[in-house]
């Protein structure tokens, strides 16, 4: 990136290079990190340039971070978007993960992480399957795919969240109501607890307010 001469987009440079170092303490980093969400449009101007040509790490920072500081800006929404197509698969989840506080890109942000839960890195499928968890009745037409990420998953967290999504979607995951049974039936514990309360807000019709995109579900 070039050398900025603005005071603050200089320092916003340095705390970038702070939270995306190895040698940063946790301490140290959320210092950097509190203090770059204060530094406003410098901030999101680094942070911007850093997403389009910065490393694999500092993409990634930029990606989340930019969620937390330009949510009424639309050219934030720009960029998270057009990073759904980066080369980077943890930087393309990171920027779906953002996009949800963006009304106008969740249909996208969603569709993208419903992707990942099939993907072979269990550190993907998880940080799609936590950020998919409070999605509610948007995510209603993946219910297949949902069903089919159920029966393939072996990770008690990331089946736990797939199952509370169904829960939060309500009555139009009543096709799942077979697949959550059978988990009840065979995980006792945490993992079927929460199958149990899906079930239970499924059948009594309870689903998010959002309303459920009209398109029907694409093959992931």
């Amino acid at each position: 990136m070039e050398p900025l001469l603005d005071p603050q987009a200089e320092r916003a440079e340095f705390l970038l290079k702070e939270l995306t170092s190895a040698s940063t303490t946790p301490e140290k980093w959320e210092e950097a990190h509190d203090e770059l969400l204060t530094l406003g449009d410098a901030g999101i101007t680094v942070l911007i340039s850093a997403l389009k040509a910065g490393s694999d790490v500092e993409r990634e920072l930029a990606s989340t971070t930019l969620a937390i500081m330009g949510g009424d800006n639309p050219q934030v929404g720009a960029v998270l978007l057009a990073a759904l197509k980066d080369e980077s698969r943890f930087v393309q989840a990171n920027a779906a993960a953002a996009l949800l506080v963006f009304p106008e890109h969740a249909d996208a942000a969603i569709s993208t992480l419903i992707t990942f839960l099939e993907q072979d890195d269990p550190q993907l499928r998880q940080v799609a399957a936590l950020n998919l968890s409070s999605v509610g009745a948007d995510a209603s037409p993946y219910i297949s795919s949902l069903k089919r990420s159920l029966t393939q998953e072996n990770s008690p967290e990331v089946t736990t969240a797939i199952v509370e999504l169904l829960g939060r979607i309500g009555n139009a995951a009543e096709p799942a109501l077979p697949v959550l049974r059978q988990i009840v039936f065979e995980q006792p514990g945490e993992v079927g607890t929460a199958a149990q309360s899906a079930i239970q807000l499924i059948e009594a019709g309870d689903s998010s307010t959002a309303t459920a995109p009209s398109s029907s579900e694409a093959s992931p």
